[in-house]
């Protein structure tokens, strides 16, 4: 059984490029319960909202996309 993902990453960064624009959606690489290496999926760009304290900021991953909805795997 395949899995699809929506193909929205690709076009969003498609549509930056020709609109002239030097920027494109960032997607770490992460790895899942299973051991496996995943890279389908953005993340939300995060940073401290108080630099005095010493935790870091969580990092957000969507399970849909931001831009169709679709689930991701």
């Amino acid at each position: 059984m395949e899995i699809e993902i929506c193909n929205c990453i690709v076009e969003v960064n498609k549509h930056l490029e020709e609109m002239g624009k030097n920027t494109q959606l960032d997607i770490p690489i992460t790895w899942n319960g299973a051991g496996k290496v995943q890279a389908d999926r953005i993340s939300i760009m995060t940073r401290k909202a108080d630099d005095t304290k010493r935790e870091k900021p969580i990092e957000i991953i969507p399970a849909y996309c931001p831009f169709c909805g679709e689930r991701y795997a």
